[in-house]
């Protein structure tokens, strides 16, 4: 099998999924307080964002929890076509609860509101208010949404069709199979970029939106991608660029703690750390001027964070990491990369920019005001430099070679992501796994290399993740038991017509 084989049988998967399944198992669990989560959280796509109406919407602060009886926030700053509004927020699991809540008849003429929605069930006017609305549906990627995670375990308490035991045959068939899923999986996240790039100087900032989210992990990547909205990579350069190489990442970390609004630990107290002084100064005397919009630090989560995760420190390490990117622009920097170098020193020079070591004020400190570590940990481990080149770097490869139309890159690519070494242990993909592959020695085989994680994971996302509690209607049981293939070389299959 390969990745054009497997797209297909994807594509055909994808049309059984149409045919029988209406709402996936996600979008059946989804409620009001959900939704109400998702929006405090921010856990959603934002680029292209807009109202019903058609009005670009850029979301500020999402606002404060209100026990009031009219709306479920107060007090959220929201852009709408480039103006700010200081709005409530009504949040609703379908449009049409608006009037089944008789919303129309509580709310003065006057009051600003946004109503946040996820099935757009009814196009009935709302008369009279200054209200915005917008859907959420097609921007929550309920794959990697963290609110989620429970009601992901509950797949696996029985097990599914496609495990059996296998012979040593099927297993190295089954490999063919996960590896064919991964290429596709980084081919996929390689489209985004053809949908998002329209001129080079716009290339680059999306490039490190990118990177700043894998920067703030699954917590606070919404958080990430908001500073780097807010603090754009062209203007760091622009500001640091008459400032000595020595006080770039001071510079950096000052700008993106005044942005993100965590100086606010500071506030009223007597700040005797050296280093937090001069980089609050630096940001207070030089730098606050030049940015009007800030987040909240209310909008920082903490909850289910370890201390050594804290945005504090994933910032120290983001800043250090970009005080690289300031003499040479990011996707020119990766590109010579991939044209010039072997797959050995292309790992070296990605290792070397974006892993960041036990240094500087916050490899020992998880905040402005914590305790001191016993001793000084990493800021950006290797493991998470891995995730970086899978989820960015190499989708950005891809799209670069299939741009040049160069196999020979496209080759290239796949050799870095076959020979990329610590994986990423997600329990999604262990509880499938146990499902899937019954022998524990091929299990820990297949969970060892990154490849073979992502391409379980995209095997997931395709079939299992489709088709909750309907086994009997997936196509993956035929597909591990290689009950489907007449003749692969003509890409014939039993039960599919490609």
């Amino acid at each position: 099998m390969n990745r054009d084989i497997y797209l297909k049988i994807r594509k055909e998967q994808f049309k059984k999924i149409n045919n029988l399944v209406k709402e996936n198992f996600f979008e059946k669990n989804l409620s009001k307080k959900i939704i109400g989560e998702i929006w405090y959280r921010q856990e959603f796509e934002k680029r292209n964002l807009t109202t019903i109406d058609g009005k670009k919407i850029f979301v500020i602060s999402p606002g404060e929890r209100s026990s009031f009886i009219h709306f479920d926030f107060t007090k959220a700053k929201i852009l709408v076509d480039g103006k700010e509004y200081v709005l409530d927020i009504e949040v609703h699991k379908n449009r049409s609860d608006w009037f089944k809540h008789k919303h129309d008849f509580s709310l003065k003429d006057d009051e600003g509101i946004l109503h946040v929605f996820y099935n757009f069930d009814t196009k009935r006017l709302i008369e009279g208010r200054k209200i915005f609305e917008i859907c959420l549906k097609g921007f929550i990627n309920f794959e990697n949404l963290y609110l989620f995670e429970d009601l992901k375990e509950i797949r696996f308490k029985e097990a599914g069709l496609c495990g059996y035991n296998m012979s040593n045959k099927d297993y190295e068939y089954l490999e063919g199979l996960i590896i064919s899923a991964a290429e596709a999986r980084v081919f996929l996240k390689s489209e985004k970029f053809f949908k998002w790039f329209i001129s080079k100087q716009q290339e680059e900032q999306l490039l490190y939106e990118q990177i700043c989210e894998v920067y703030g992990f699954a917590n606070n990547r919404d958080n990430f991608l908001l500073l780097s909205n807010l603090v754009p990579i062209k203007k760091i350069r622009k500001l640091i660029r008459k400032y000595p190489k020595s006080q770039h990442i001071e510079i950096i970390e000052s700008i993106f703690f005044g942005v993100s609004g965590l100086y606010y630990d500071l506030k009223d107290k007597c700040i005797v750390d050296d280093y937090v002084l001069k980089i609050y100064n630096f940001w207070e005397n030089k730098f606050n001027k030049f940015f009007s919009k800030k987040l909240l630090r209310d909008k920082w989560r903490f909850y289910k964070t370890r201390p050594v995760n804290y945005p504090y420190r994933r910032i120290s390490a983001l800043s250090r990491t970009l005080a690289n990117f300031l003499e040479f622009k990011i996707n020119n920097f990766l590109t010579n990369l991939l044209e010039n170098f072997s797959v050995e020193e292309i790992f070296y020079h990605l290792n070397n920019i974006f892993y960041q070591p036990a240094e500087g004020y916050f490899s020992k400190k998880c905040s402005f005001t914590s305790k001191e570590f016993k001793k000084p940990v990493v800021l950006f481990g290797e493991e998470k430099v891995s995730v970086l080149i899978i989820n960015v770097i190499i989708p950005y490869f891809i799209y670069y070679s299939r741009k040049k139309k160069d196999e020979k890159l496209y080759s290239k690519i796949l050799k870095i992501f076959e020979n990329i070494k610590l994986a990423e242990k997600n329990n999604i993909v262990i509880n499938f796994s146990k499902n899937l592959i019954k022998s524990r020695e091929h299990r820990k085989y297949f969970l060892s290399k990154p490849i073979f994680v992502q391409g379980l994971l995209q095997i997931y996302k395709d079939f299992c993740e489709s088709f909750y509690n309907r086994c009997s209607d997936c196509y993956l049981p035929k597909i591990v038991k290689q009950d489907y293939i007449i003749n692969e070389d003509k890409n014939k299959f039993d039960f599919i017509e490609l």
